[in-house]
């Protein structure tokens, strides 16, 4: 027999809550583990990260006393490098003089005088100079550096002529190093 249904009023009306509360947890503790479990495979990777980063900078600084051991070894730096450092500046009250210097290793220093009647020349006798210096290398590393402290008063157009210089000389020697300072 079939029971007939009476149709309930508001009043009546019940819902029962229990098994969507249970799903909705169940799937809280899902999420939950699953993120706890994300997290700890992060962890555990920055971990091996950081050990890896922490033996290169053990095997860097082993390196590095090593190489400053053999340079506090070196009596005479001059015989392994060849080191030429170029300046260049103005006089303040007369911006049409300029000189460049160029200093090679730690030693002597020669200076050109630049100004708008001698300047193409001076500049070949730069060139000149740099080139001889390499030449008198004789094998050696030979690093080209333009030291621009904020102290020199360097003029734009010097410090195009000297990088311009300093890359026809890679060109011509090559295993030149260059560096702007």
């Amino acid at each position: 027999m079939r029971r007939s249904r009476k149709p309930r009023t508001a009043g009546q009306l019940i819902i029962d809550l229990t098994p969507l509360l249970d799903v909705i947890f169940i799937m809280l503790i899902i999420v939950l583990a699953r993120g706890t479990k994300v997290a700890d495979d992060k962890l555990a990777t920055v971990t091996v990260q950081t050990e890896q980063a922490e033996q290169r900078e053990h095997e860097a600084e082993l390196r590095m006393g090593e190489a400053l051991t053999i340079i506090d070894t070196y009596s005479d730096i001059d015989s392994y490098f060849r080191i030429l450092t170029v300046s260049a500046g103005y006089d303040f009250e007369n911006r049409r003089n300029r000189t460049v210097t160029l200093r090679v290793n730690e030693g002597a220093e020669e200076t050109f005088l630049i100004n708008p009647s001698n300047e193409d020349d001076r500049w070949k006798d730069f060139r000149t100079s740099l080139e001889k210096s390499i030449d008198e290398a004789e094998g050696l590393p030979v690093v080209l550096a333009l030291n621009m402290k904020s102290t020199d008063r360097m003029l734009y157009r010097d410090e195009q002529k000297i990088r311009e210089i300093f890359e026809d000389l890679r060109v011509k020697y090559p295993g030149i190093e260059t560096r702007i300072r």
